[in-house]
């Protein structure tokens, strides 16, 4: 028996040998124990030569670099409170061995299966801390009626007044087509809780901003979101020996052939004619081999289930990179075929579809290369792409150029690098569609232009390296997410921020038909979502967050078939940039958290009849070269509405124009400046042309700190009706013209000489 230091000793090592994934076997007791000084004296260090970054696997806290500690299996940024988290890492959790910044991939769920830890899944689809009372919190947290921990911080979470978690993270300002929380007969509880689409009832609180949940914020945009391709059937369980073994080095291959058996490639296979390869047949490659075929040659390795075709190493002890890759040429024949296939240790581009080539996978999968698994040029022809399975890639599963992506049948991918689609720069010239694989889509290396009509599936993710999506001339971009399974832009970084890409502009000559459906923009730059001058654009449950500038942008001339449901989270700057003459046509949006909770407006002449309604954010007038607002038509203003004057800026009612300022009692209009002091004379006045219509009205309207002459008739005409005056530069109203008090109104103003 072993002596109880030599127990510990092998106990110790049994332990190192499984952190370094090492095994015993069957070893005598002295063998066993000089392994154990060998693992304990390496320590591992193969492993350690690399610290692992901020969401990387791990298994010890000395294996993340430092300040950074392992828990739920990744490294995480220890937190006291949820201020102590960036964005991108959302609210402070309870750790294993204390709090830890909740990671941005660890926040979505569909049940509690999906949580780490003991964390469960809430009723607004997101992973919390259990509770029973706030002491069950990281501090400064509170805990709902629903007993989940939600954050105190507006930024990072909503909790109404009587303790419910909203779904919605901008609060209760929106579509009150949306839905209301139940009231009388309602599916979701109480009047007045968080909306849901589904939870319609009489009473329930109207005009609820979209939530991540609800635009379809889900996590990365659906990864993950169907099963992985089962690739059990792809596999020689059904084969016998392959027998004896046929050699080829620098091989070309001029006439028809059918290989079954086992053959062992030395060299380069040069395949100038028909090949084809048996259910069974095992091709196994030496040092360096490859396969290419060109003019005239095809390979087709057609097996069966459980009778799978192996590329495999000829070495005995296998790895990645042992041969080189399967080459197909743009002058081979069109008929190259891979159906139950097994490729495995080959090098980057392990299959490797050329320029012009074609080729069709079914059935296929891949795994131990060194880089990408599966590679595609420009202009091929795949006849199939289905049922393709990679497992340890060093780099992608599948890299492709943008005109192609619409070939790609069903993929997936499991521990490999990047488990993700890799999209080189191309310009989009042919209708397409990007379906959801439960992976996501990699932009690198450059701009992508659409010249045709691209079409997003829902659950799809495109995560962006830096670069723009650019909806140019003739092309379309419509986003097909849902409540549940968004469509979701985001930066491809590990730890994104702000500006880690550029934007999704709509050209002036592209289609007119893009529209942009329960979608989650995140990480842009200045302007995430930019119509430009002239275009015409669609959007629909969408939510902006963390651009490093503006949230939206629309150009002058822009036209919206739609705007609803619109919010901007965090933006960098204002909220959004707005022509004065398009913001009638933005039905209903919202902002929070951004460095401007704003509509900035930059002054065009308002030629169309149209309404500002009050979404709870104020206008702001901006000099951005136009200091006076013309108004050509009719432009009423909702009760509510407050407008921001910057210094020098004013409105003027025009020719054949009229504004309307619908104020309550309840919900007056104010008209002030847009300065934290806001002294007198800050900005500059409303006036009122002759040439204007006689039906201007100003009801239950607020008007300060404007130039002498706050209102100004120019022989025109003007209705008050309880208007108050305060804090304009030497006197309120200057009259030449007909200024009407409605009957039984109050008016407060000081008349100008």
């Amino acid at each position: 028996m072993l002596a109880r230091w030599q127990s510990a000793f092998v106990a110790a090592s049994l332990d190192m040998a499984l952190r370094c994934n090492r095994g015993f076997g069957s070893f005598s007791i002295t063998a066993l124990l000089f392994v154990a000084f060998e693992l304990l004296a390496g320590a591992c260090s193969n492993d350690a030569a690399r610290l692992r970054k901020l969401a990387e696997g791990c298994s010890l806290n000395s294996e993340c670099a430092a300040p950074l500690v392992c828990a739920f299996q990744r490294c995480h940024a220890a937190c006291q409170e949820d201020r102590d988290c960036t964005l991108g890492e959302e609210r402070c959790v309870l750790g294993p061995d204390g709090n830890v910044c909740q990671l941005e991939q660890e926040i979505q769920c569909r049940d509690s299966r999906d949580c780490p830890g003991k964390q469960i899944c809430a009723a607004d689809g997101e992973c919390r801390d259990h509770c029973q009372t706030a002491a069950d919190c990281t501090p400064t947290q509170i805990c709902a009626n629903s007993g989940e921990c939600a954050s105190s911080d507006p930024t990072k979470d909503t909790v109404d007044s009587r303790g419910n978690i909203h779904t919605d993270p901008f609060g209760a300002s929106m579509d009150p087509d949306a839905g209301g929380a139940a009231g009388a007969g309602g599916a979701a509880g109480a009047a007045g809780e968080a909306n849901s689409d589904a939870a319609a009832g009489a009473g329930g609180t109207a005009n609820e901003a979209p939530s991540e949940e609800q635009a379809g914020a889900a996590g990365e945009g659906g990864a993950g979101s169907e099963p992985p391709t089962d690739p059990t059937h792809i596999t020689s369980l059904n084969c016998g020996e392959p027998g004896s073994s046929t050699p080829h080095t620098d091989e070309t291959l001029t006439r028809a052939a059918r290989w079954d058996g086992e053959h062992i490639i030395g060299g380069t296979l040069t395949v100038k004619a028909a090949l084809e390869i048996a259910p069974c047949t095992v091709i196994r490659m030496n040092a360096g081999a490859a396969i290419r075929v060109q003019a005239g040659g095809a390979l087709r390795a057609i097996g069966a289930p459980n009778r799978a075709i192996r590329f495999t190493s000829a070495k005995t002890a296998q790895a990645a990179g042992d041969w080189g890759t399967i080459q197909i040429d743009g002058d081979a024949s069109n008929d190259s075929r891979f159906e139950q296939v097994l490729v495995e240790y080959g090098s980057d581009g392990a299959v490797s579809i050329r320029d012009d080539a074609s080729a069709s996978l079914s059935s296929v999968l891949l795994q131990h290369v060194t880089g990408n698994a599966v590679t595609w040029g420009q202009r091929v022809k795949i006849s199939q792409f289905e049922n393709v399975v990679v497992e340890d890639a060093a780099g992608y599963p599948l890299a492709v150029n943008s005109d192609s992506v619409s070939l790609i049948g069903s993929i997936s991918s499991h521990g490999s690098g990047h488990d993700e689609i890799l999209v080189s720069d191309n310009d989009i010239l042919q209708p397409a569609v990007w379906k959801n694989h439960g992976i996501p889509y990699r932009l690198t290396t450059g701009n992508v232009s659409v010249r045709a009509h691209l079409e997003i599936s829902a659950g799809a993710t495109l995560r962006m390296d830096g670069y723009s999506l650019l909806i140019d001339t003739d092309g379309a971009l419509v986003t097909k997410g849902t409540s549940t399974e968004p469509v979701t832009f985001t930066s491809a970084k590990t730890s994104p921020a702000a500006g880690d890409w550029g934007n999704i502009a709509f050209n002036a000559d592209s289609a007119s038909d893009s529209l942009l459906e329960n979608t989650v923009v995140k990480y842009a730059g200045d302007g995430a979502i930019r119509p430009n001058r002239g275009s015409t654009t669609g959007f629909s449950n969408v939510i902006v967050r963390h651009s490093k500038g503006v949230g939206v942008s629309l150009g002058c001339t822009a036209k919206l078939s739609q705007f609803t449901r619109v919010a901007v989270q965090d933006a960098g700057a204002e909220a959004f940039y707005v022509c004065s003459n398009t913001i009638r046509s933005m039905k209903s949006f919202s902002s929070k958290g951004s460095v401007y909770n704003e509509v900035w407006v930059f002054q065009e002449p308002i030629t169309t009849d149209g309404t500002w309604t009050n979404q709870g954010l104020p206008y702001r007038l901006v000099n951005d070269g136009a200091s006076i607002g013309d108004i050509r038509a009719s432009l009423s203003l909702d009760p509510g509405v407050v407008l921001l004057m910057d210094g020098g800026v004013g409105l003027n009612v025009g020719a054949r124009g009229s504004l309307k300022a619908n104020g309550t009692a309840s919900a007056p209009i104010t008209i002030k400046s847009s300065l934290a002091l806001q002294p007198s004379g800050s900005w500059g006045r409303l006036s009122v042309a002759a040439t204007s219509n006689t039906d201007s009205i100003l009801s239950y309207t607020n008007i300060s700190d404007a130039s002498s002459g706050a209102l100004t008739l120019n022989g025109s005409k003007m209705t008050l009706d309880n208007v108050t005056f305060r804090n304009n530069a030497t006197c309120d109203v200057k009259v030449a013209g007909t200024l009407a008090q409605a009957p039984g109104s109050t008016n407060t103003f000081k008349l100008c000489p």
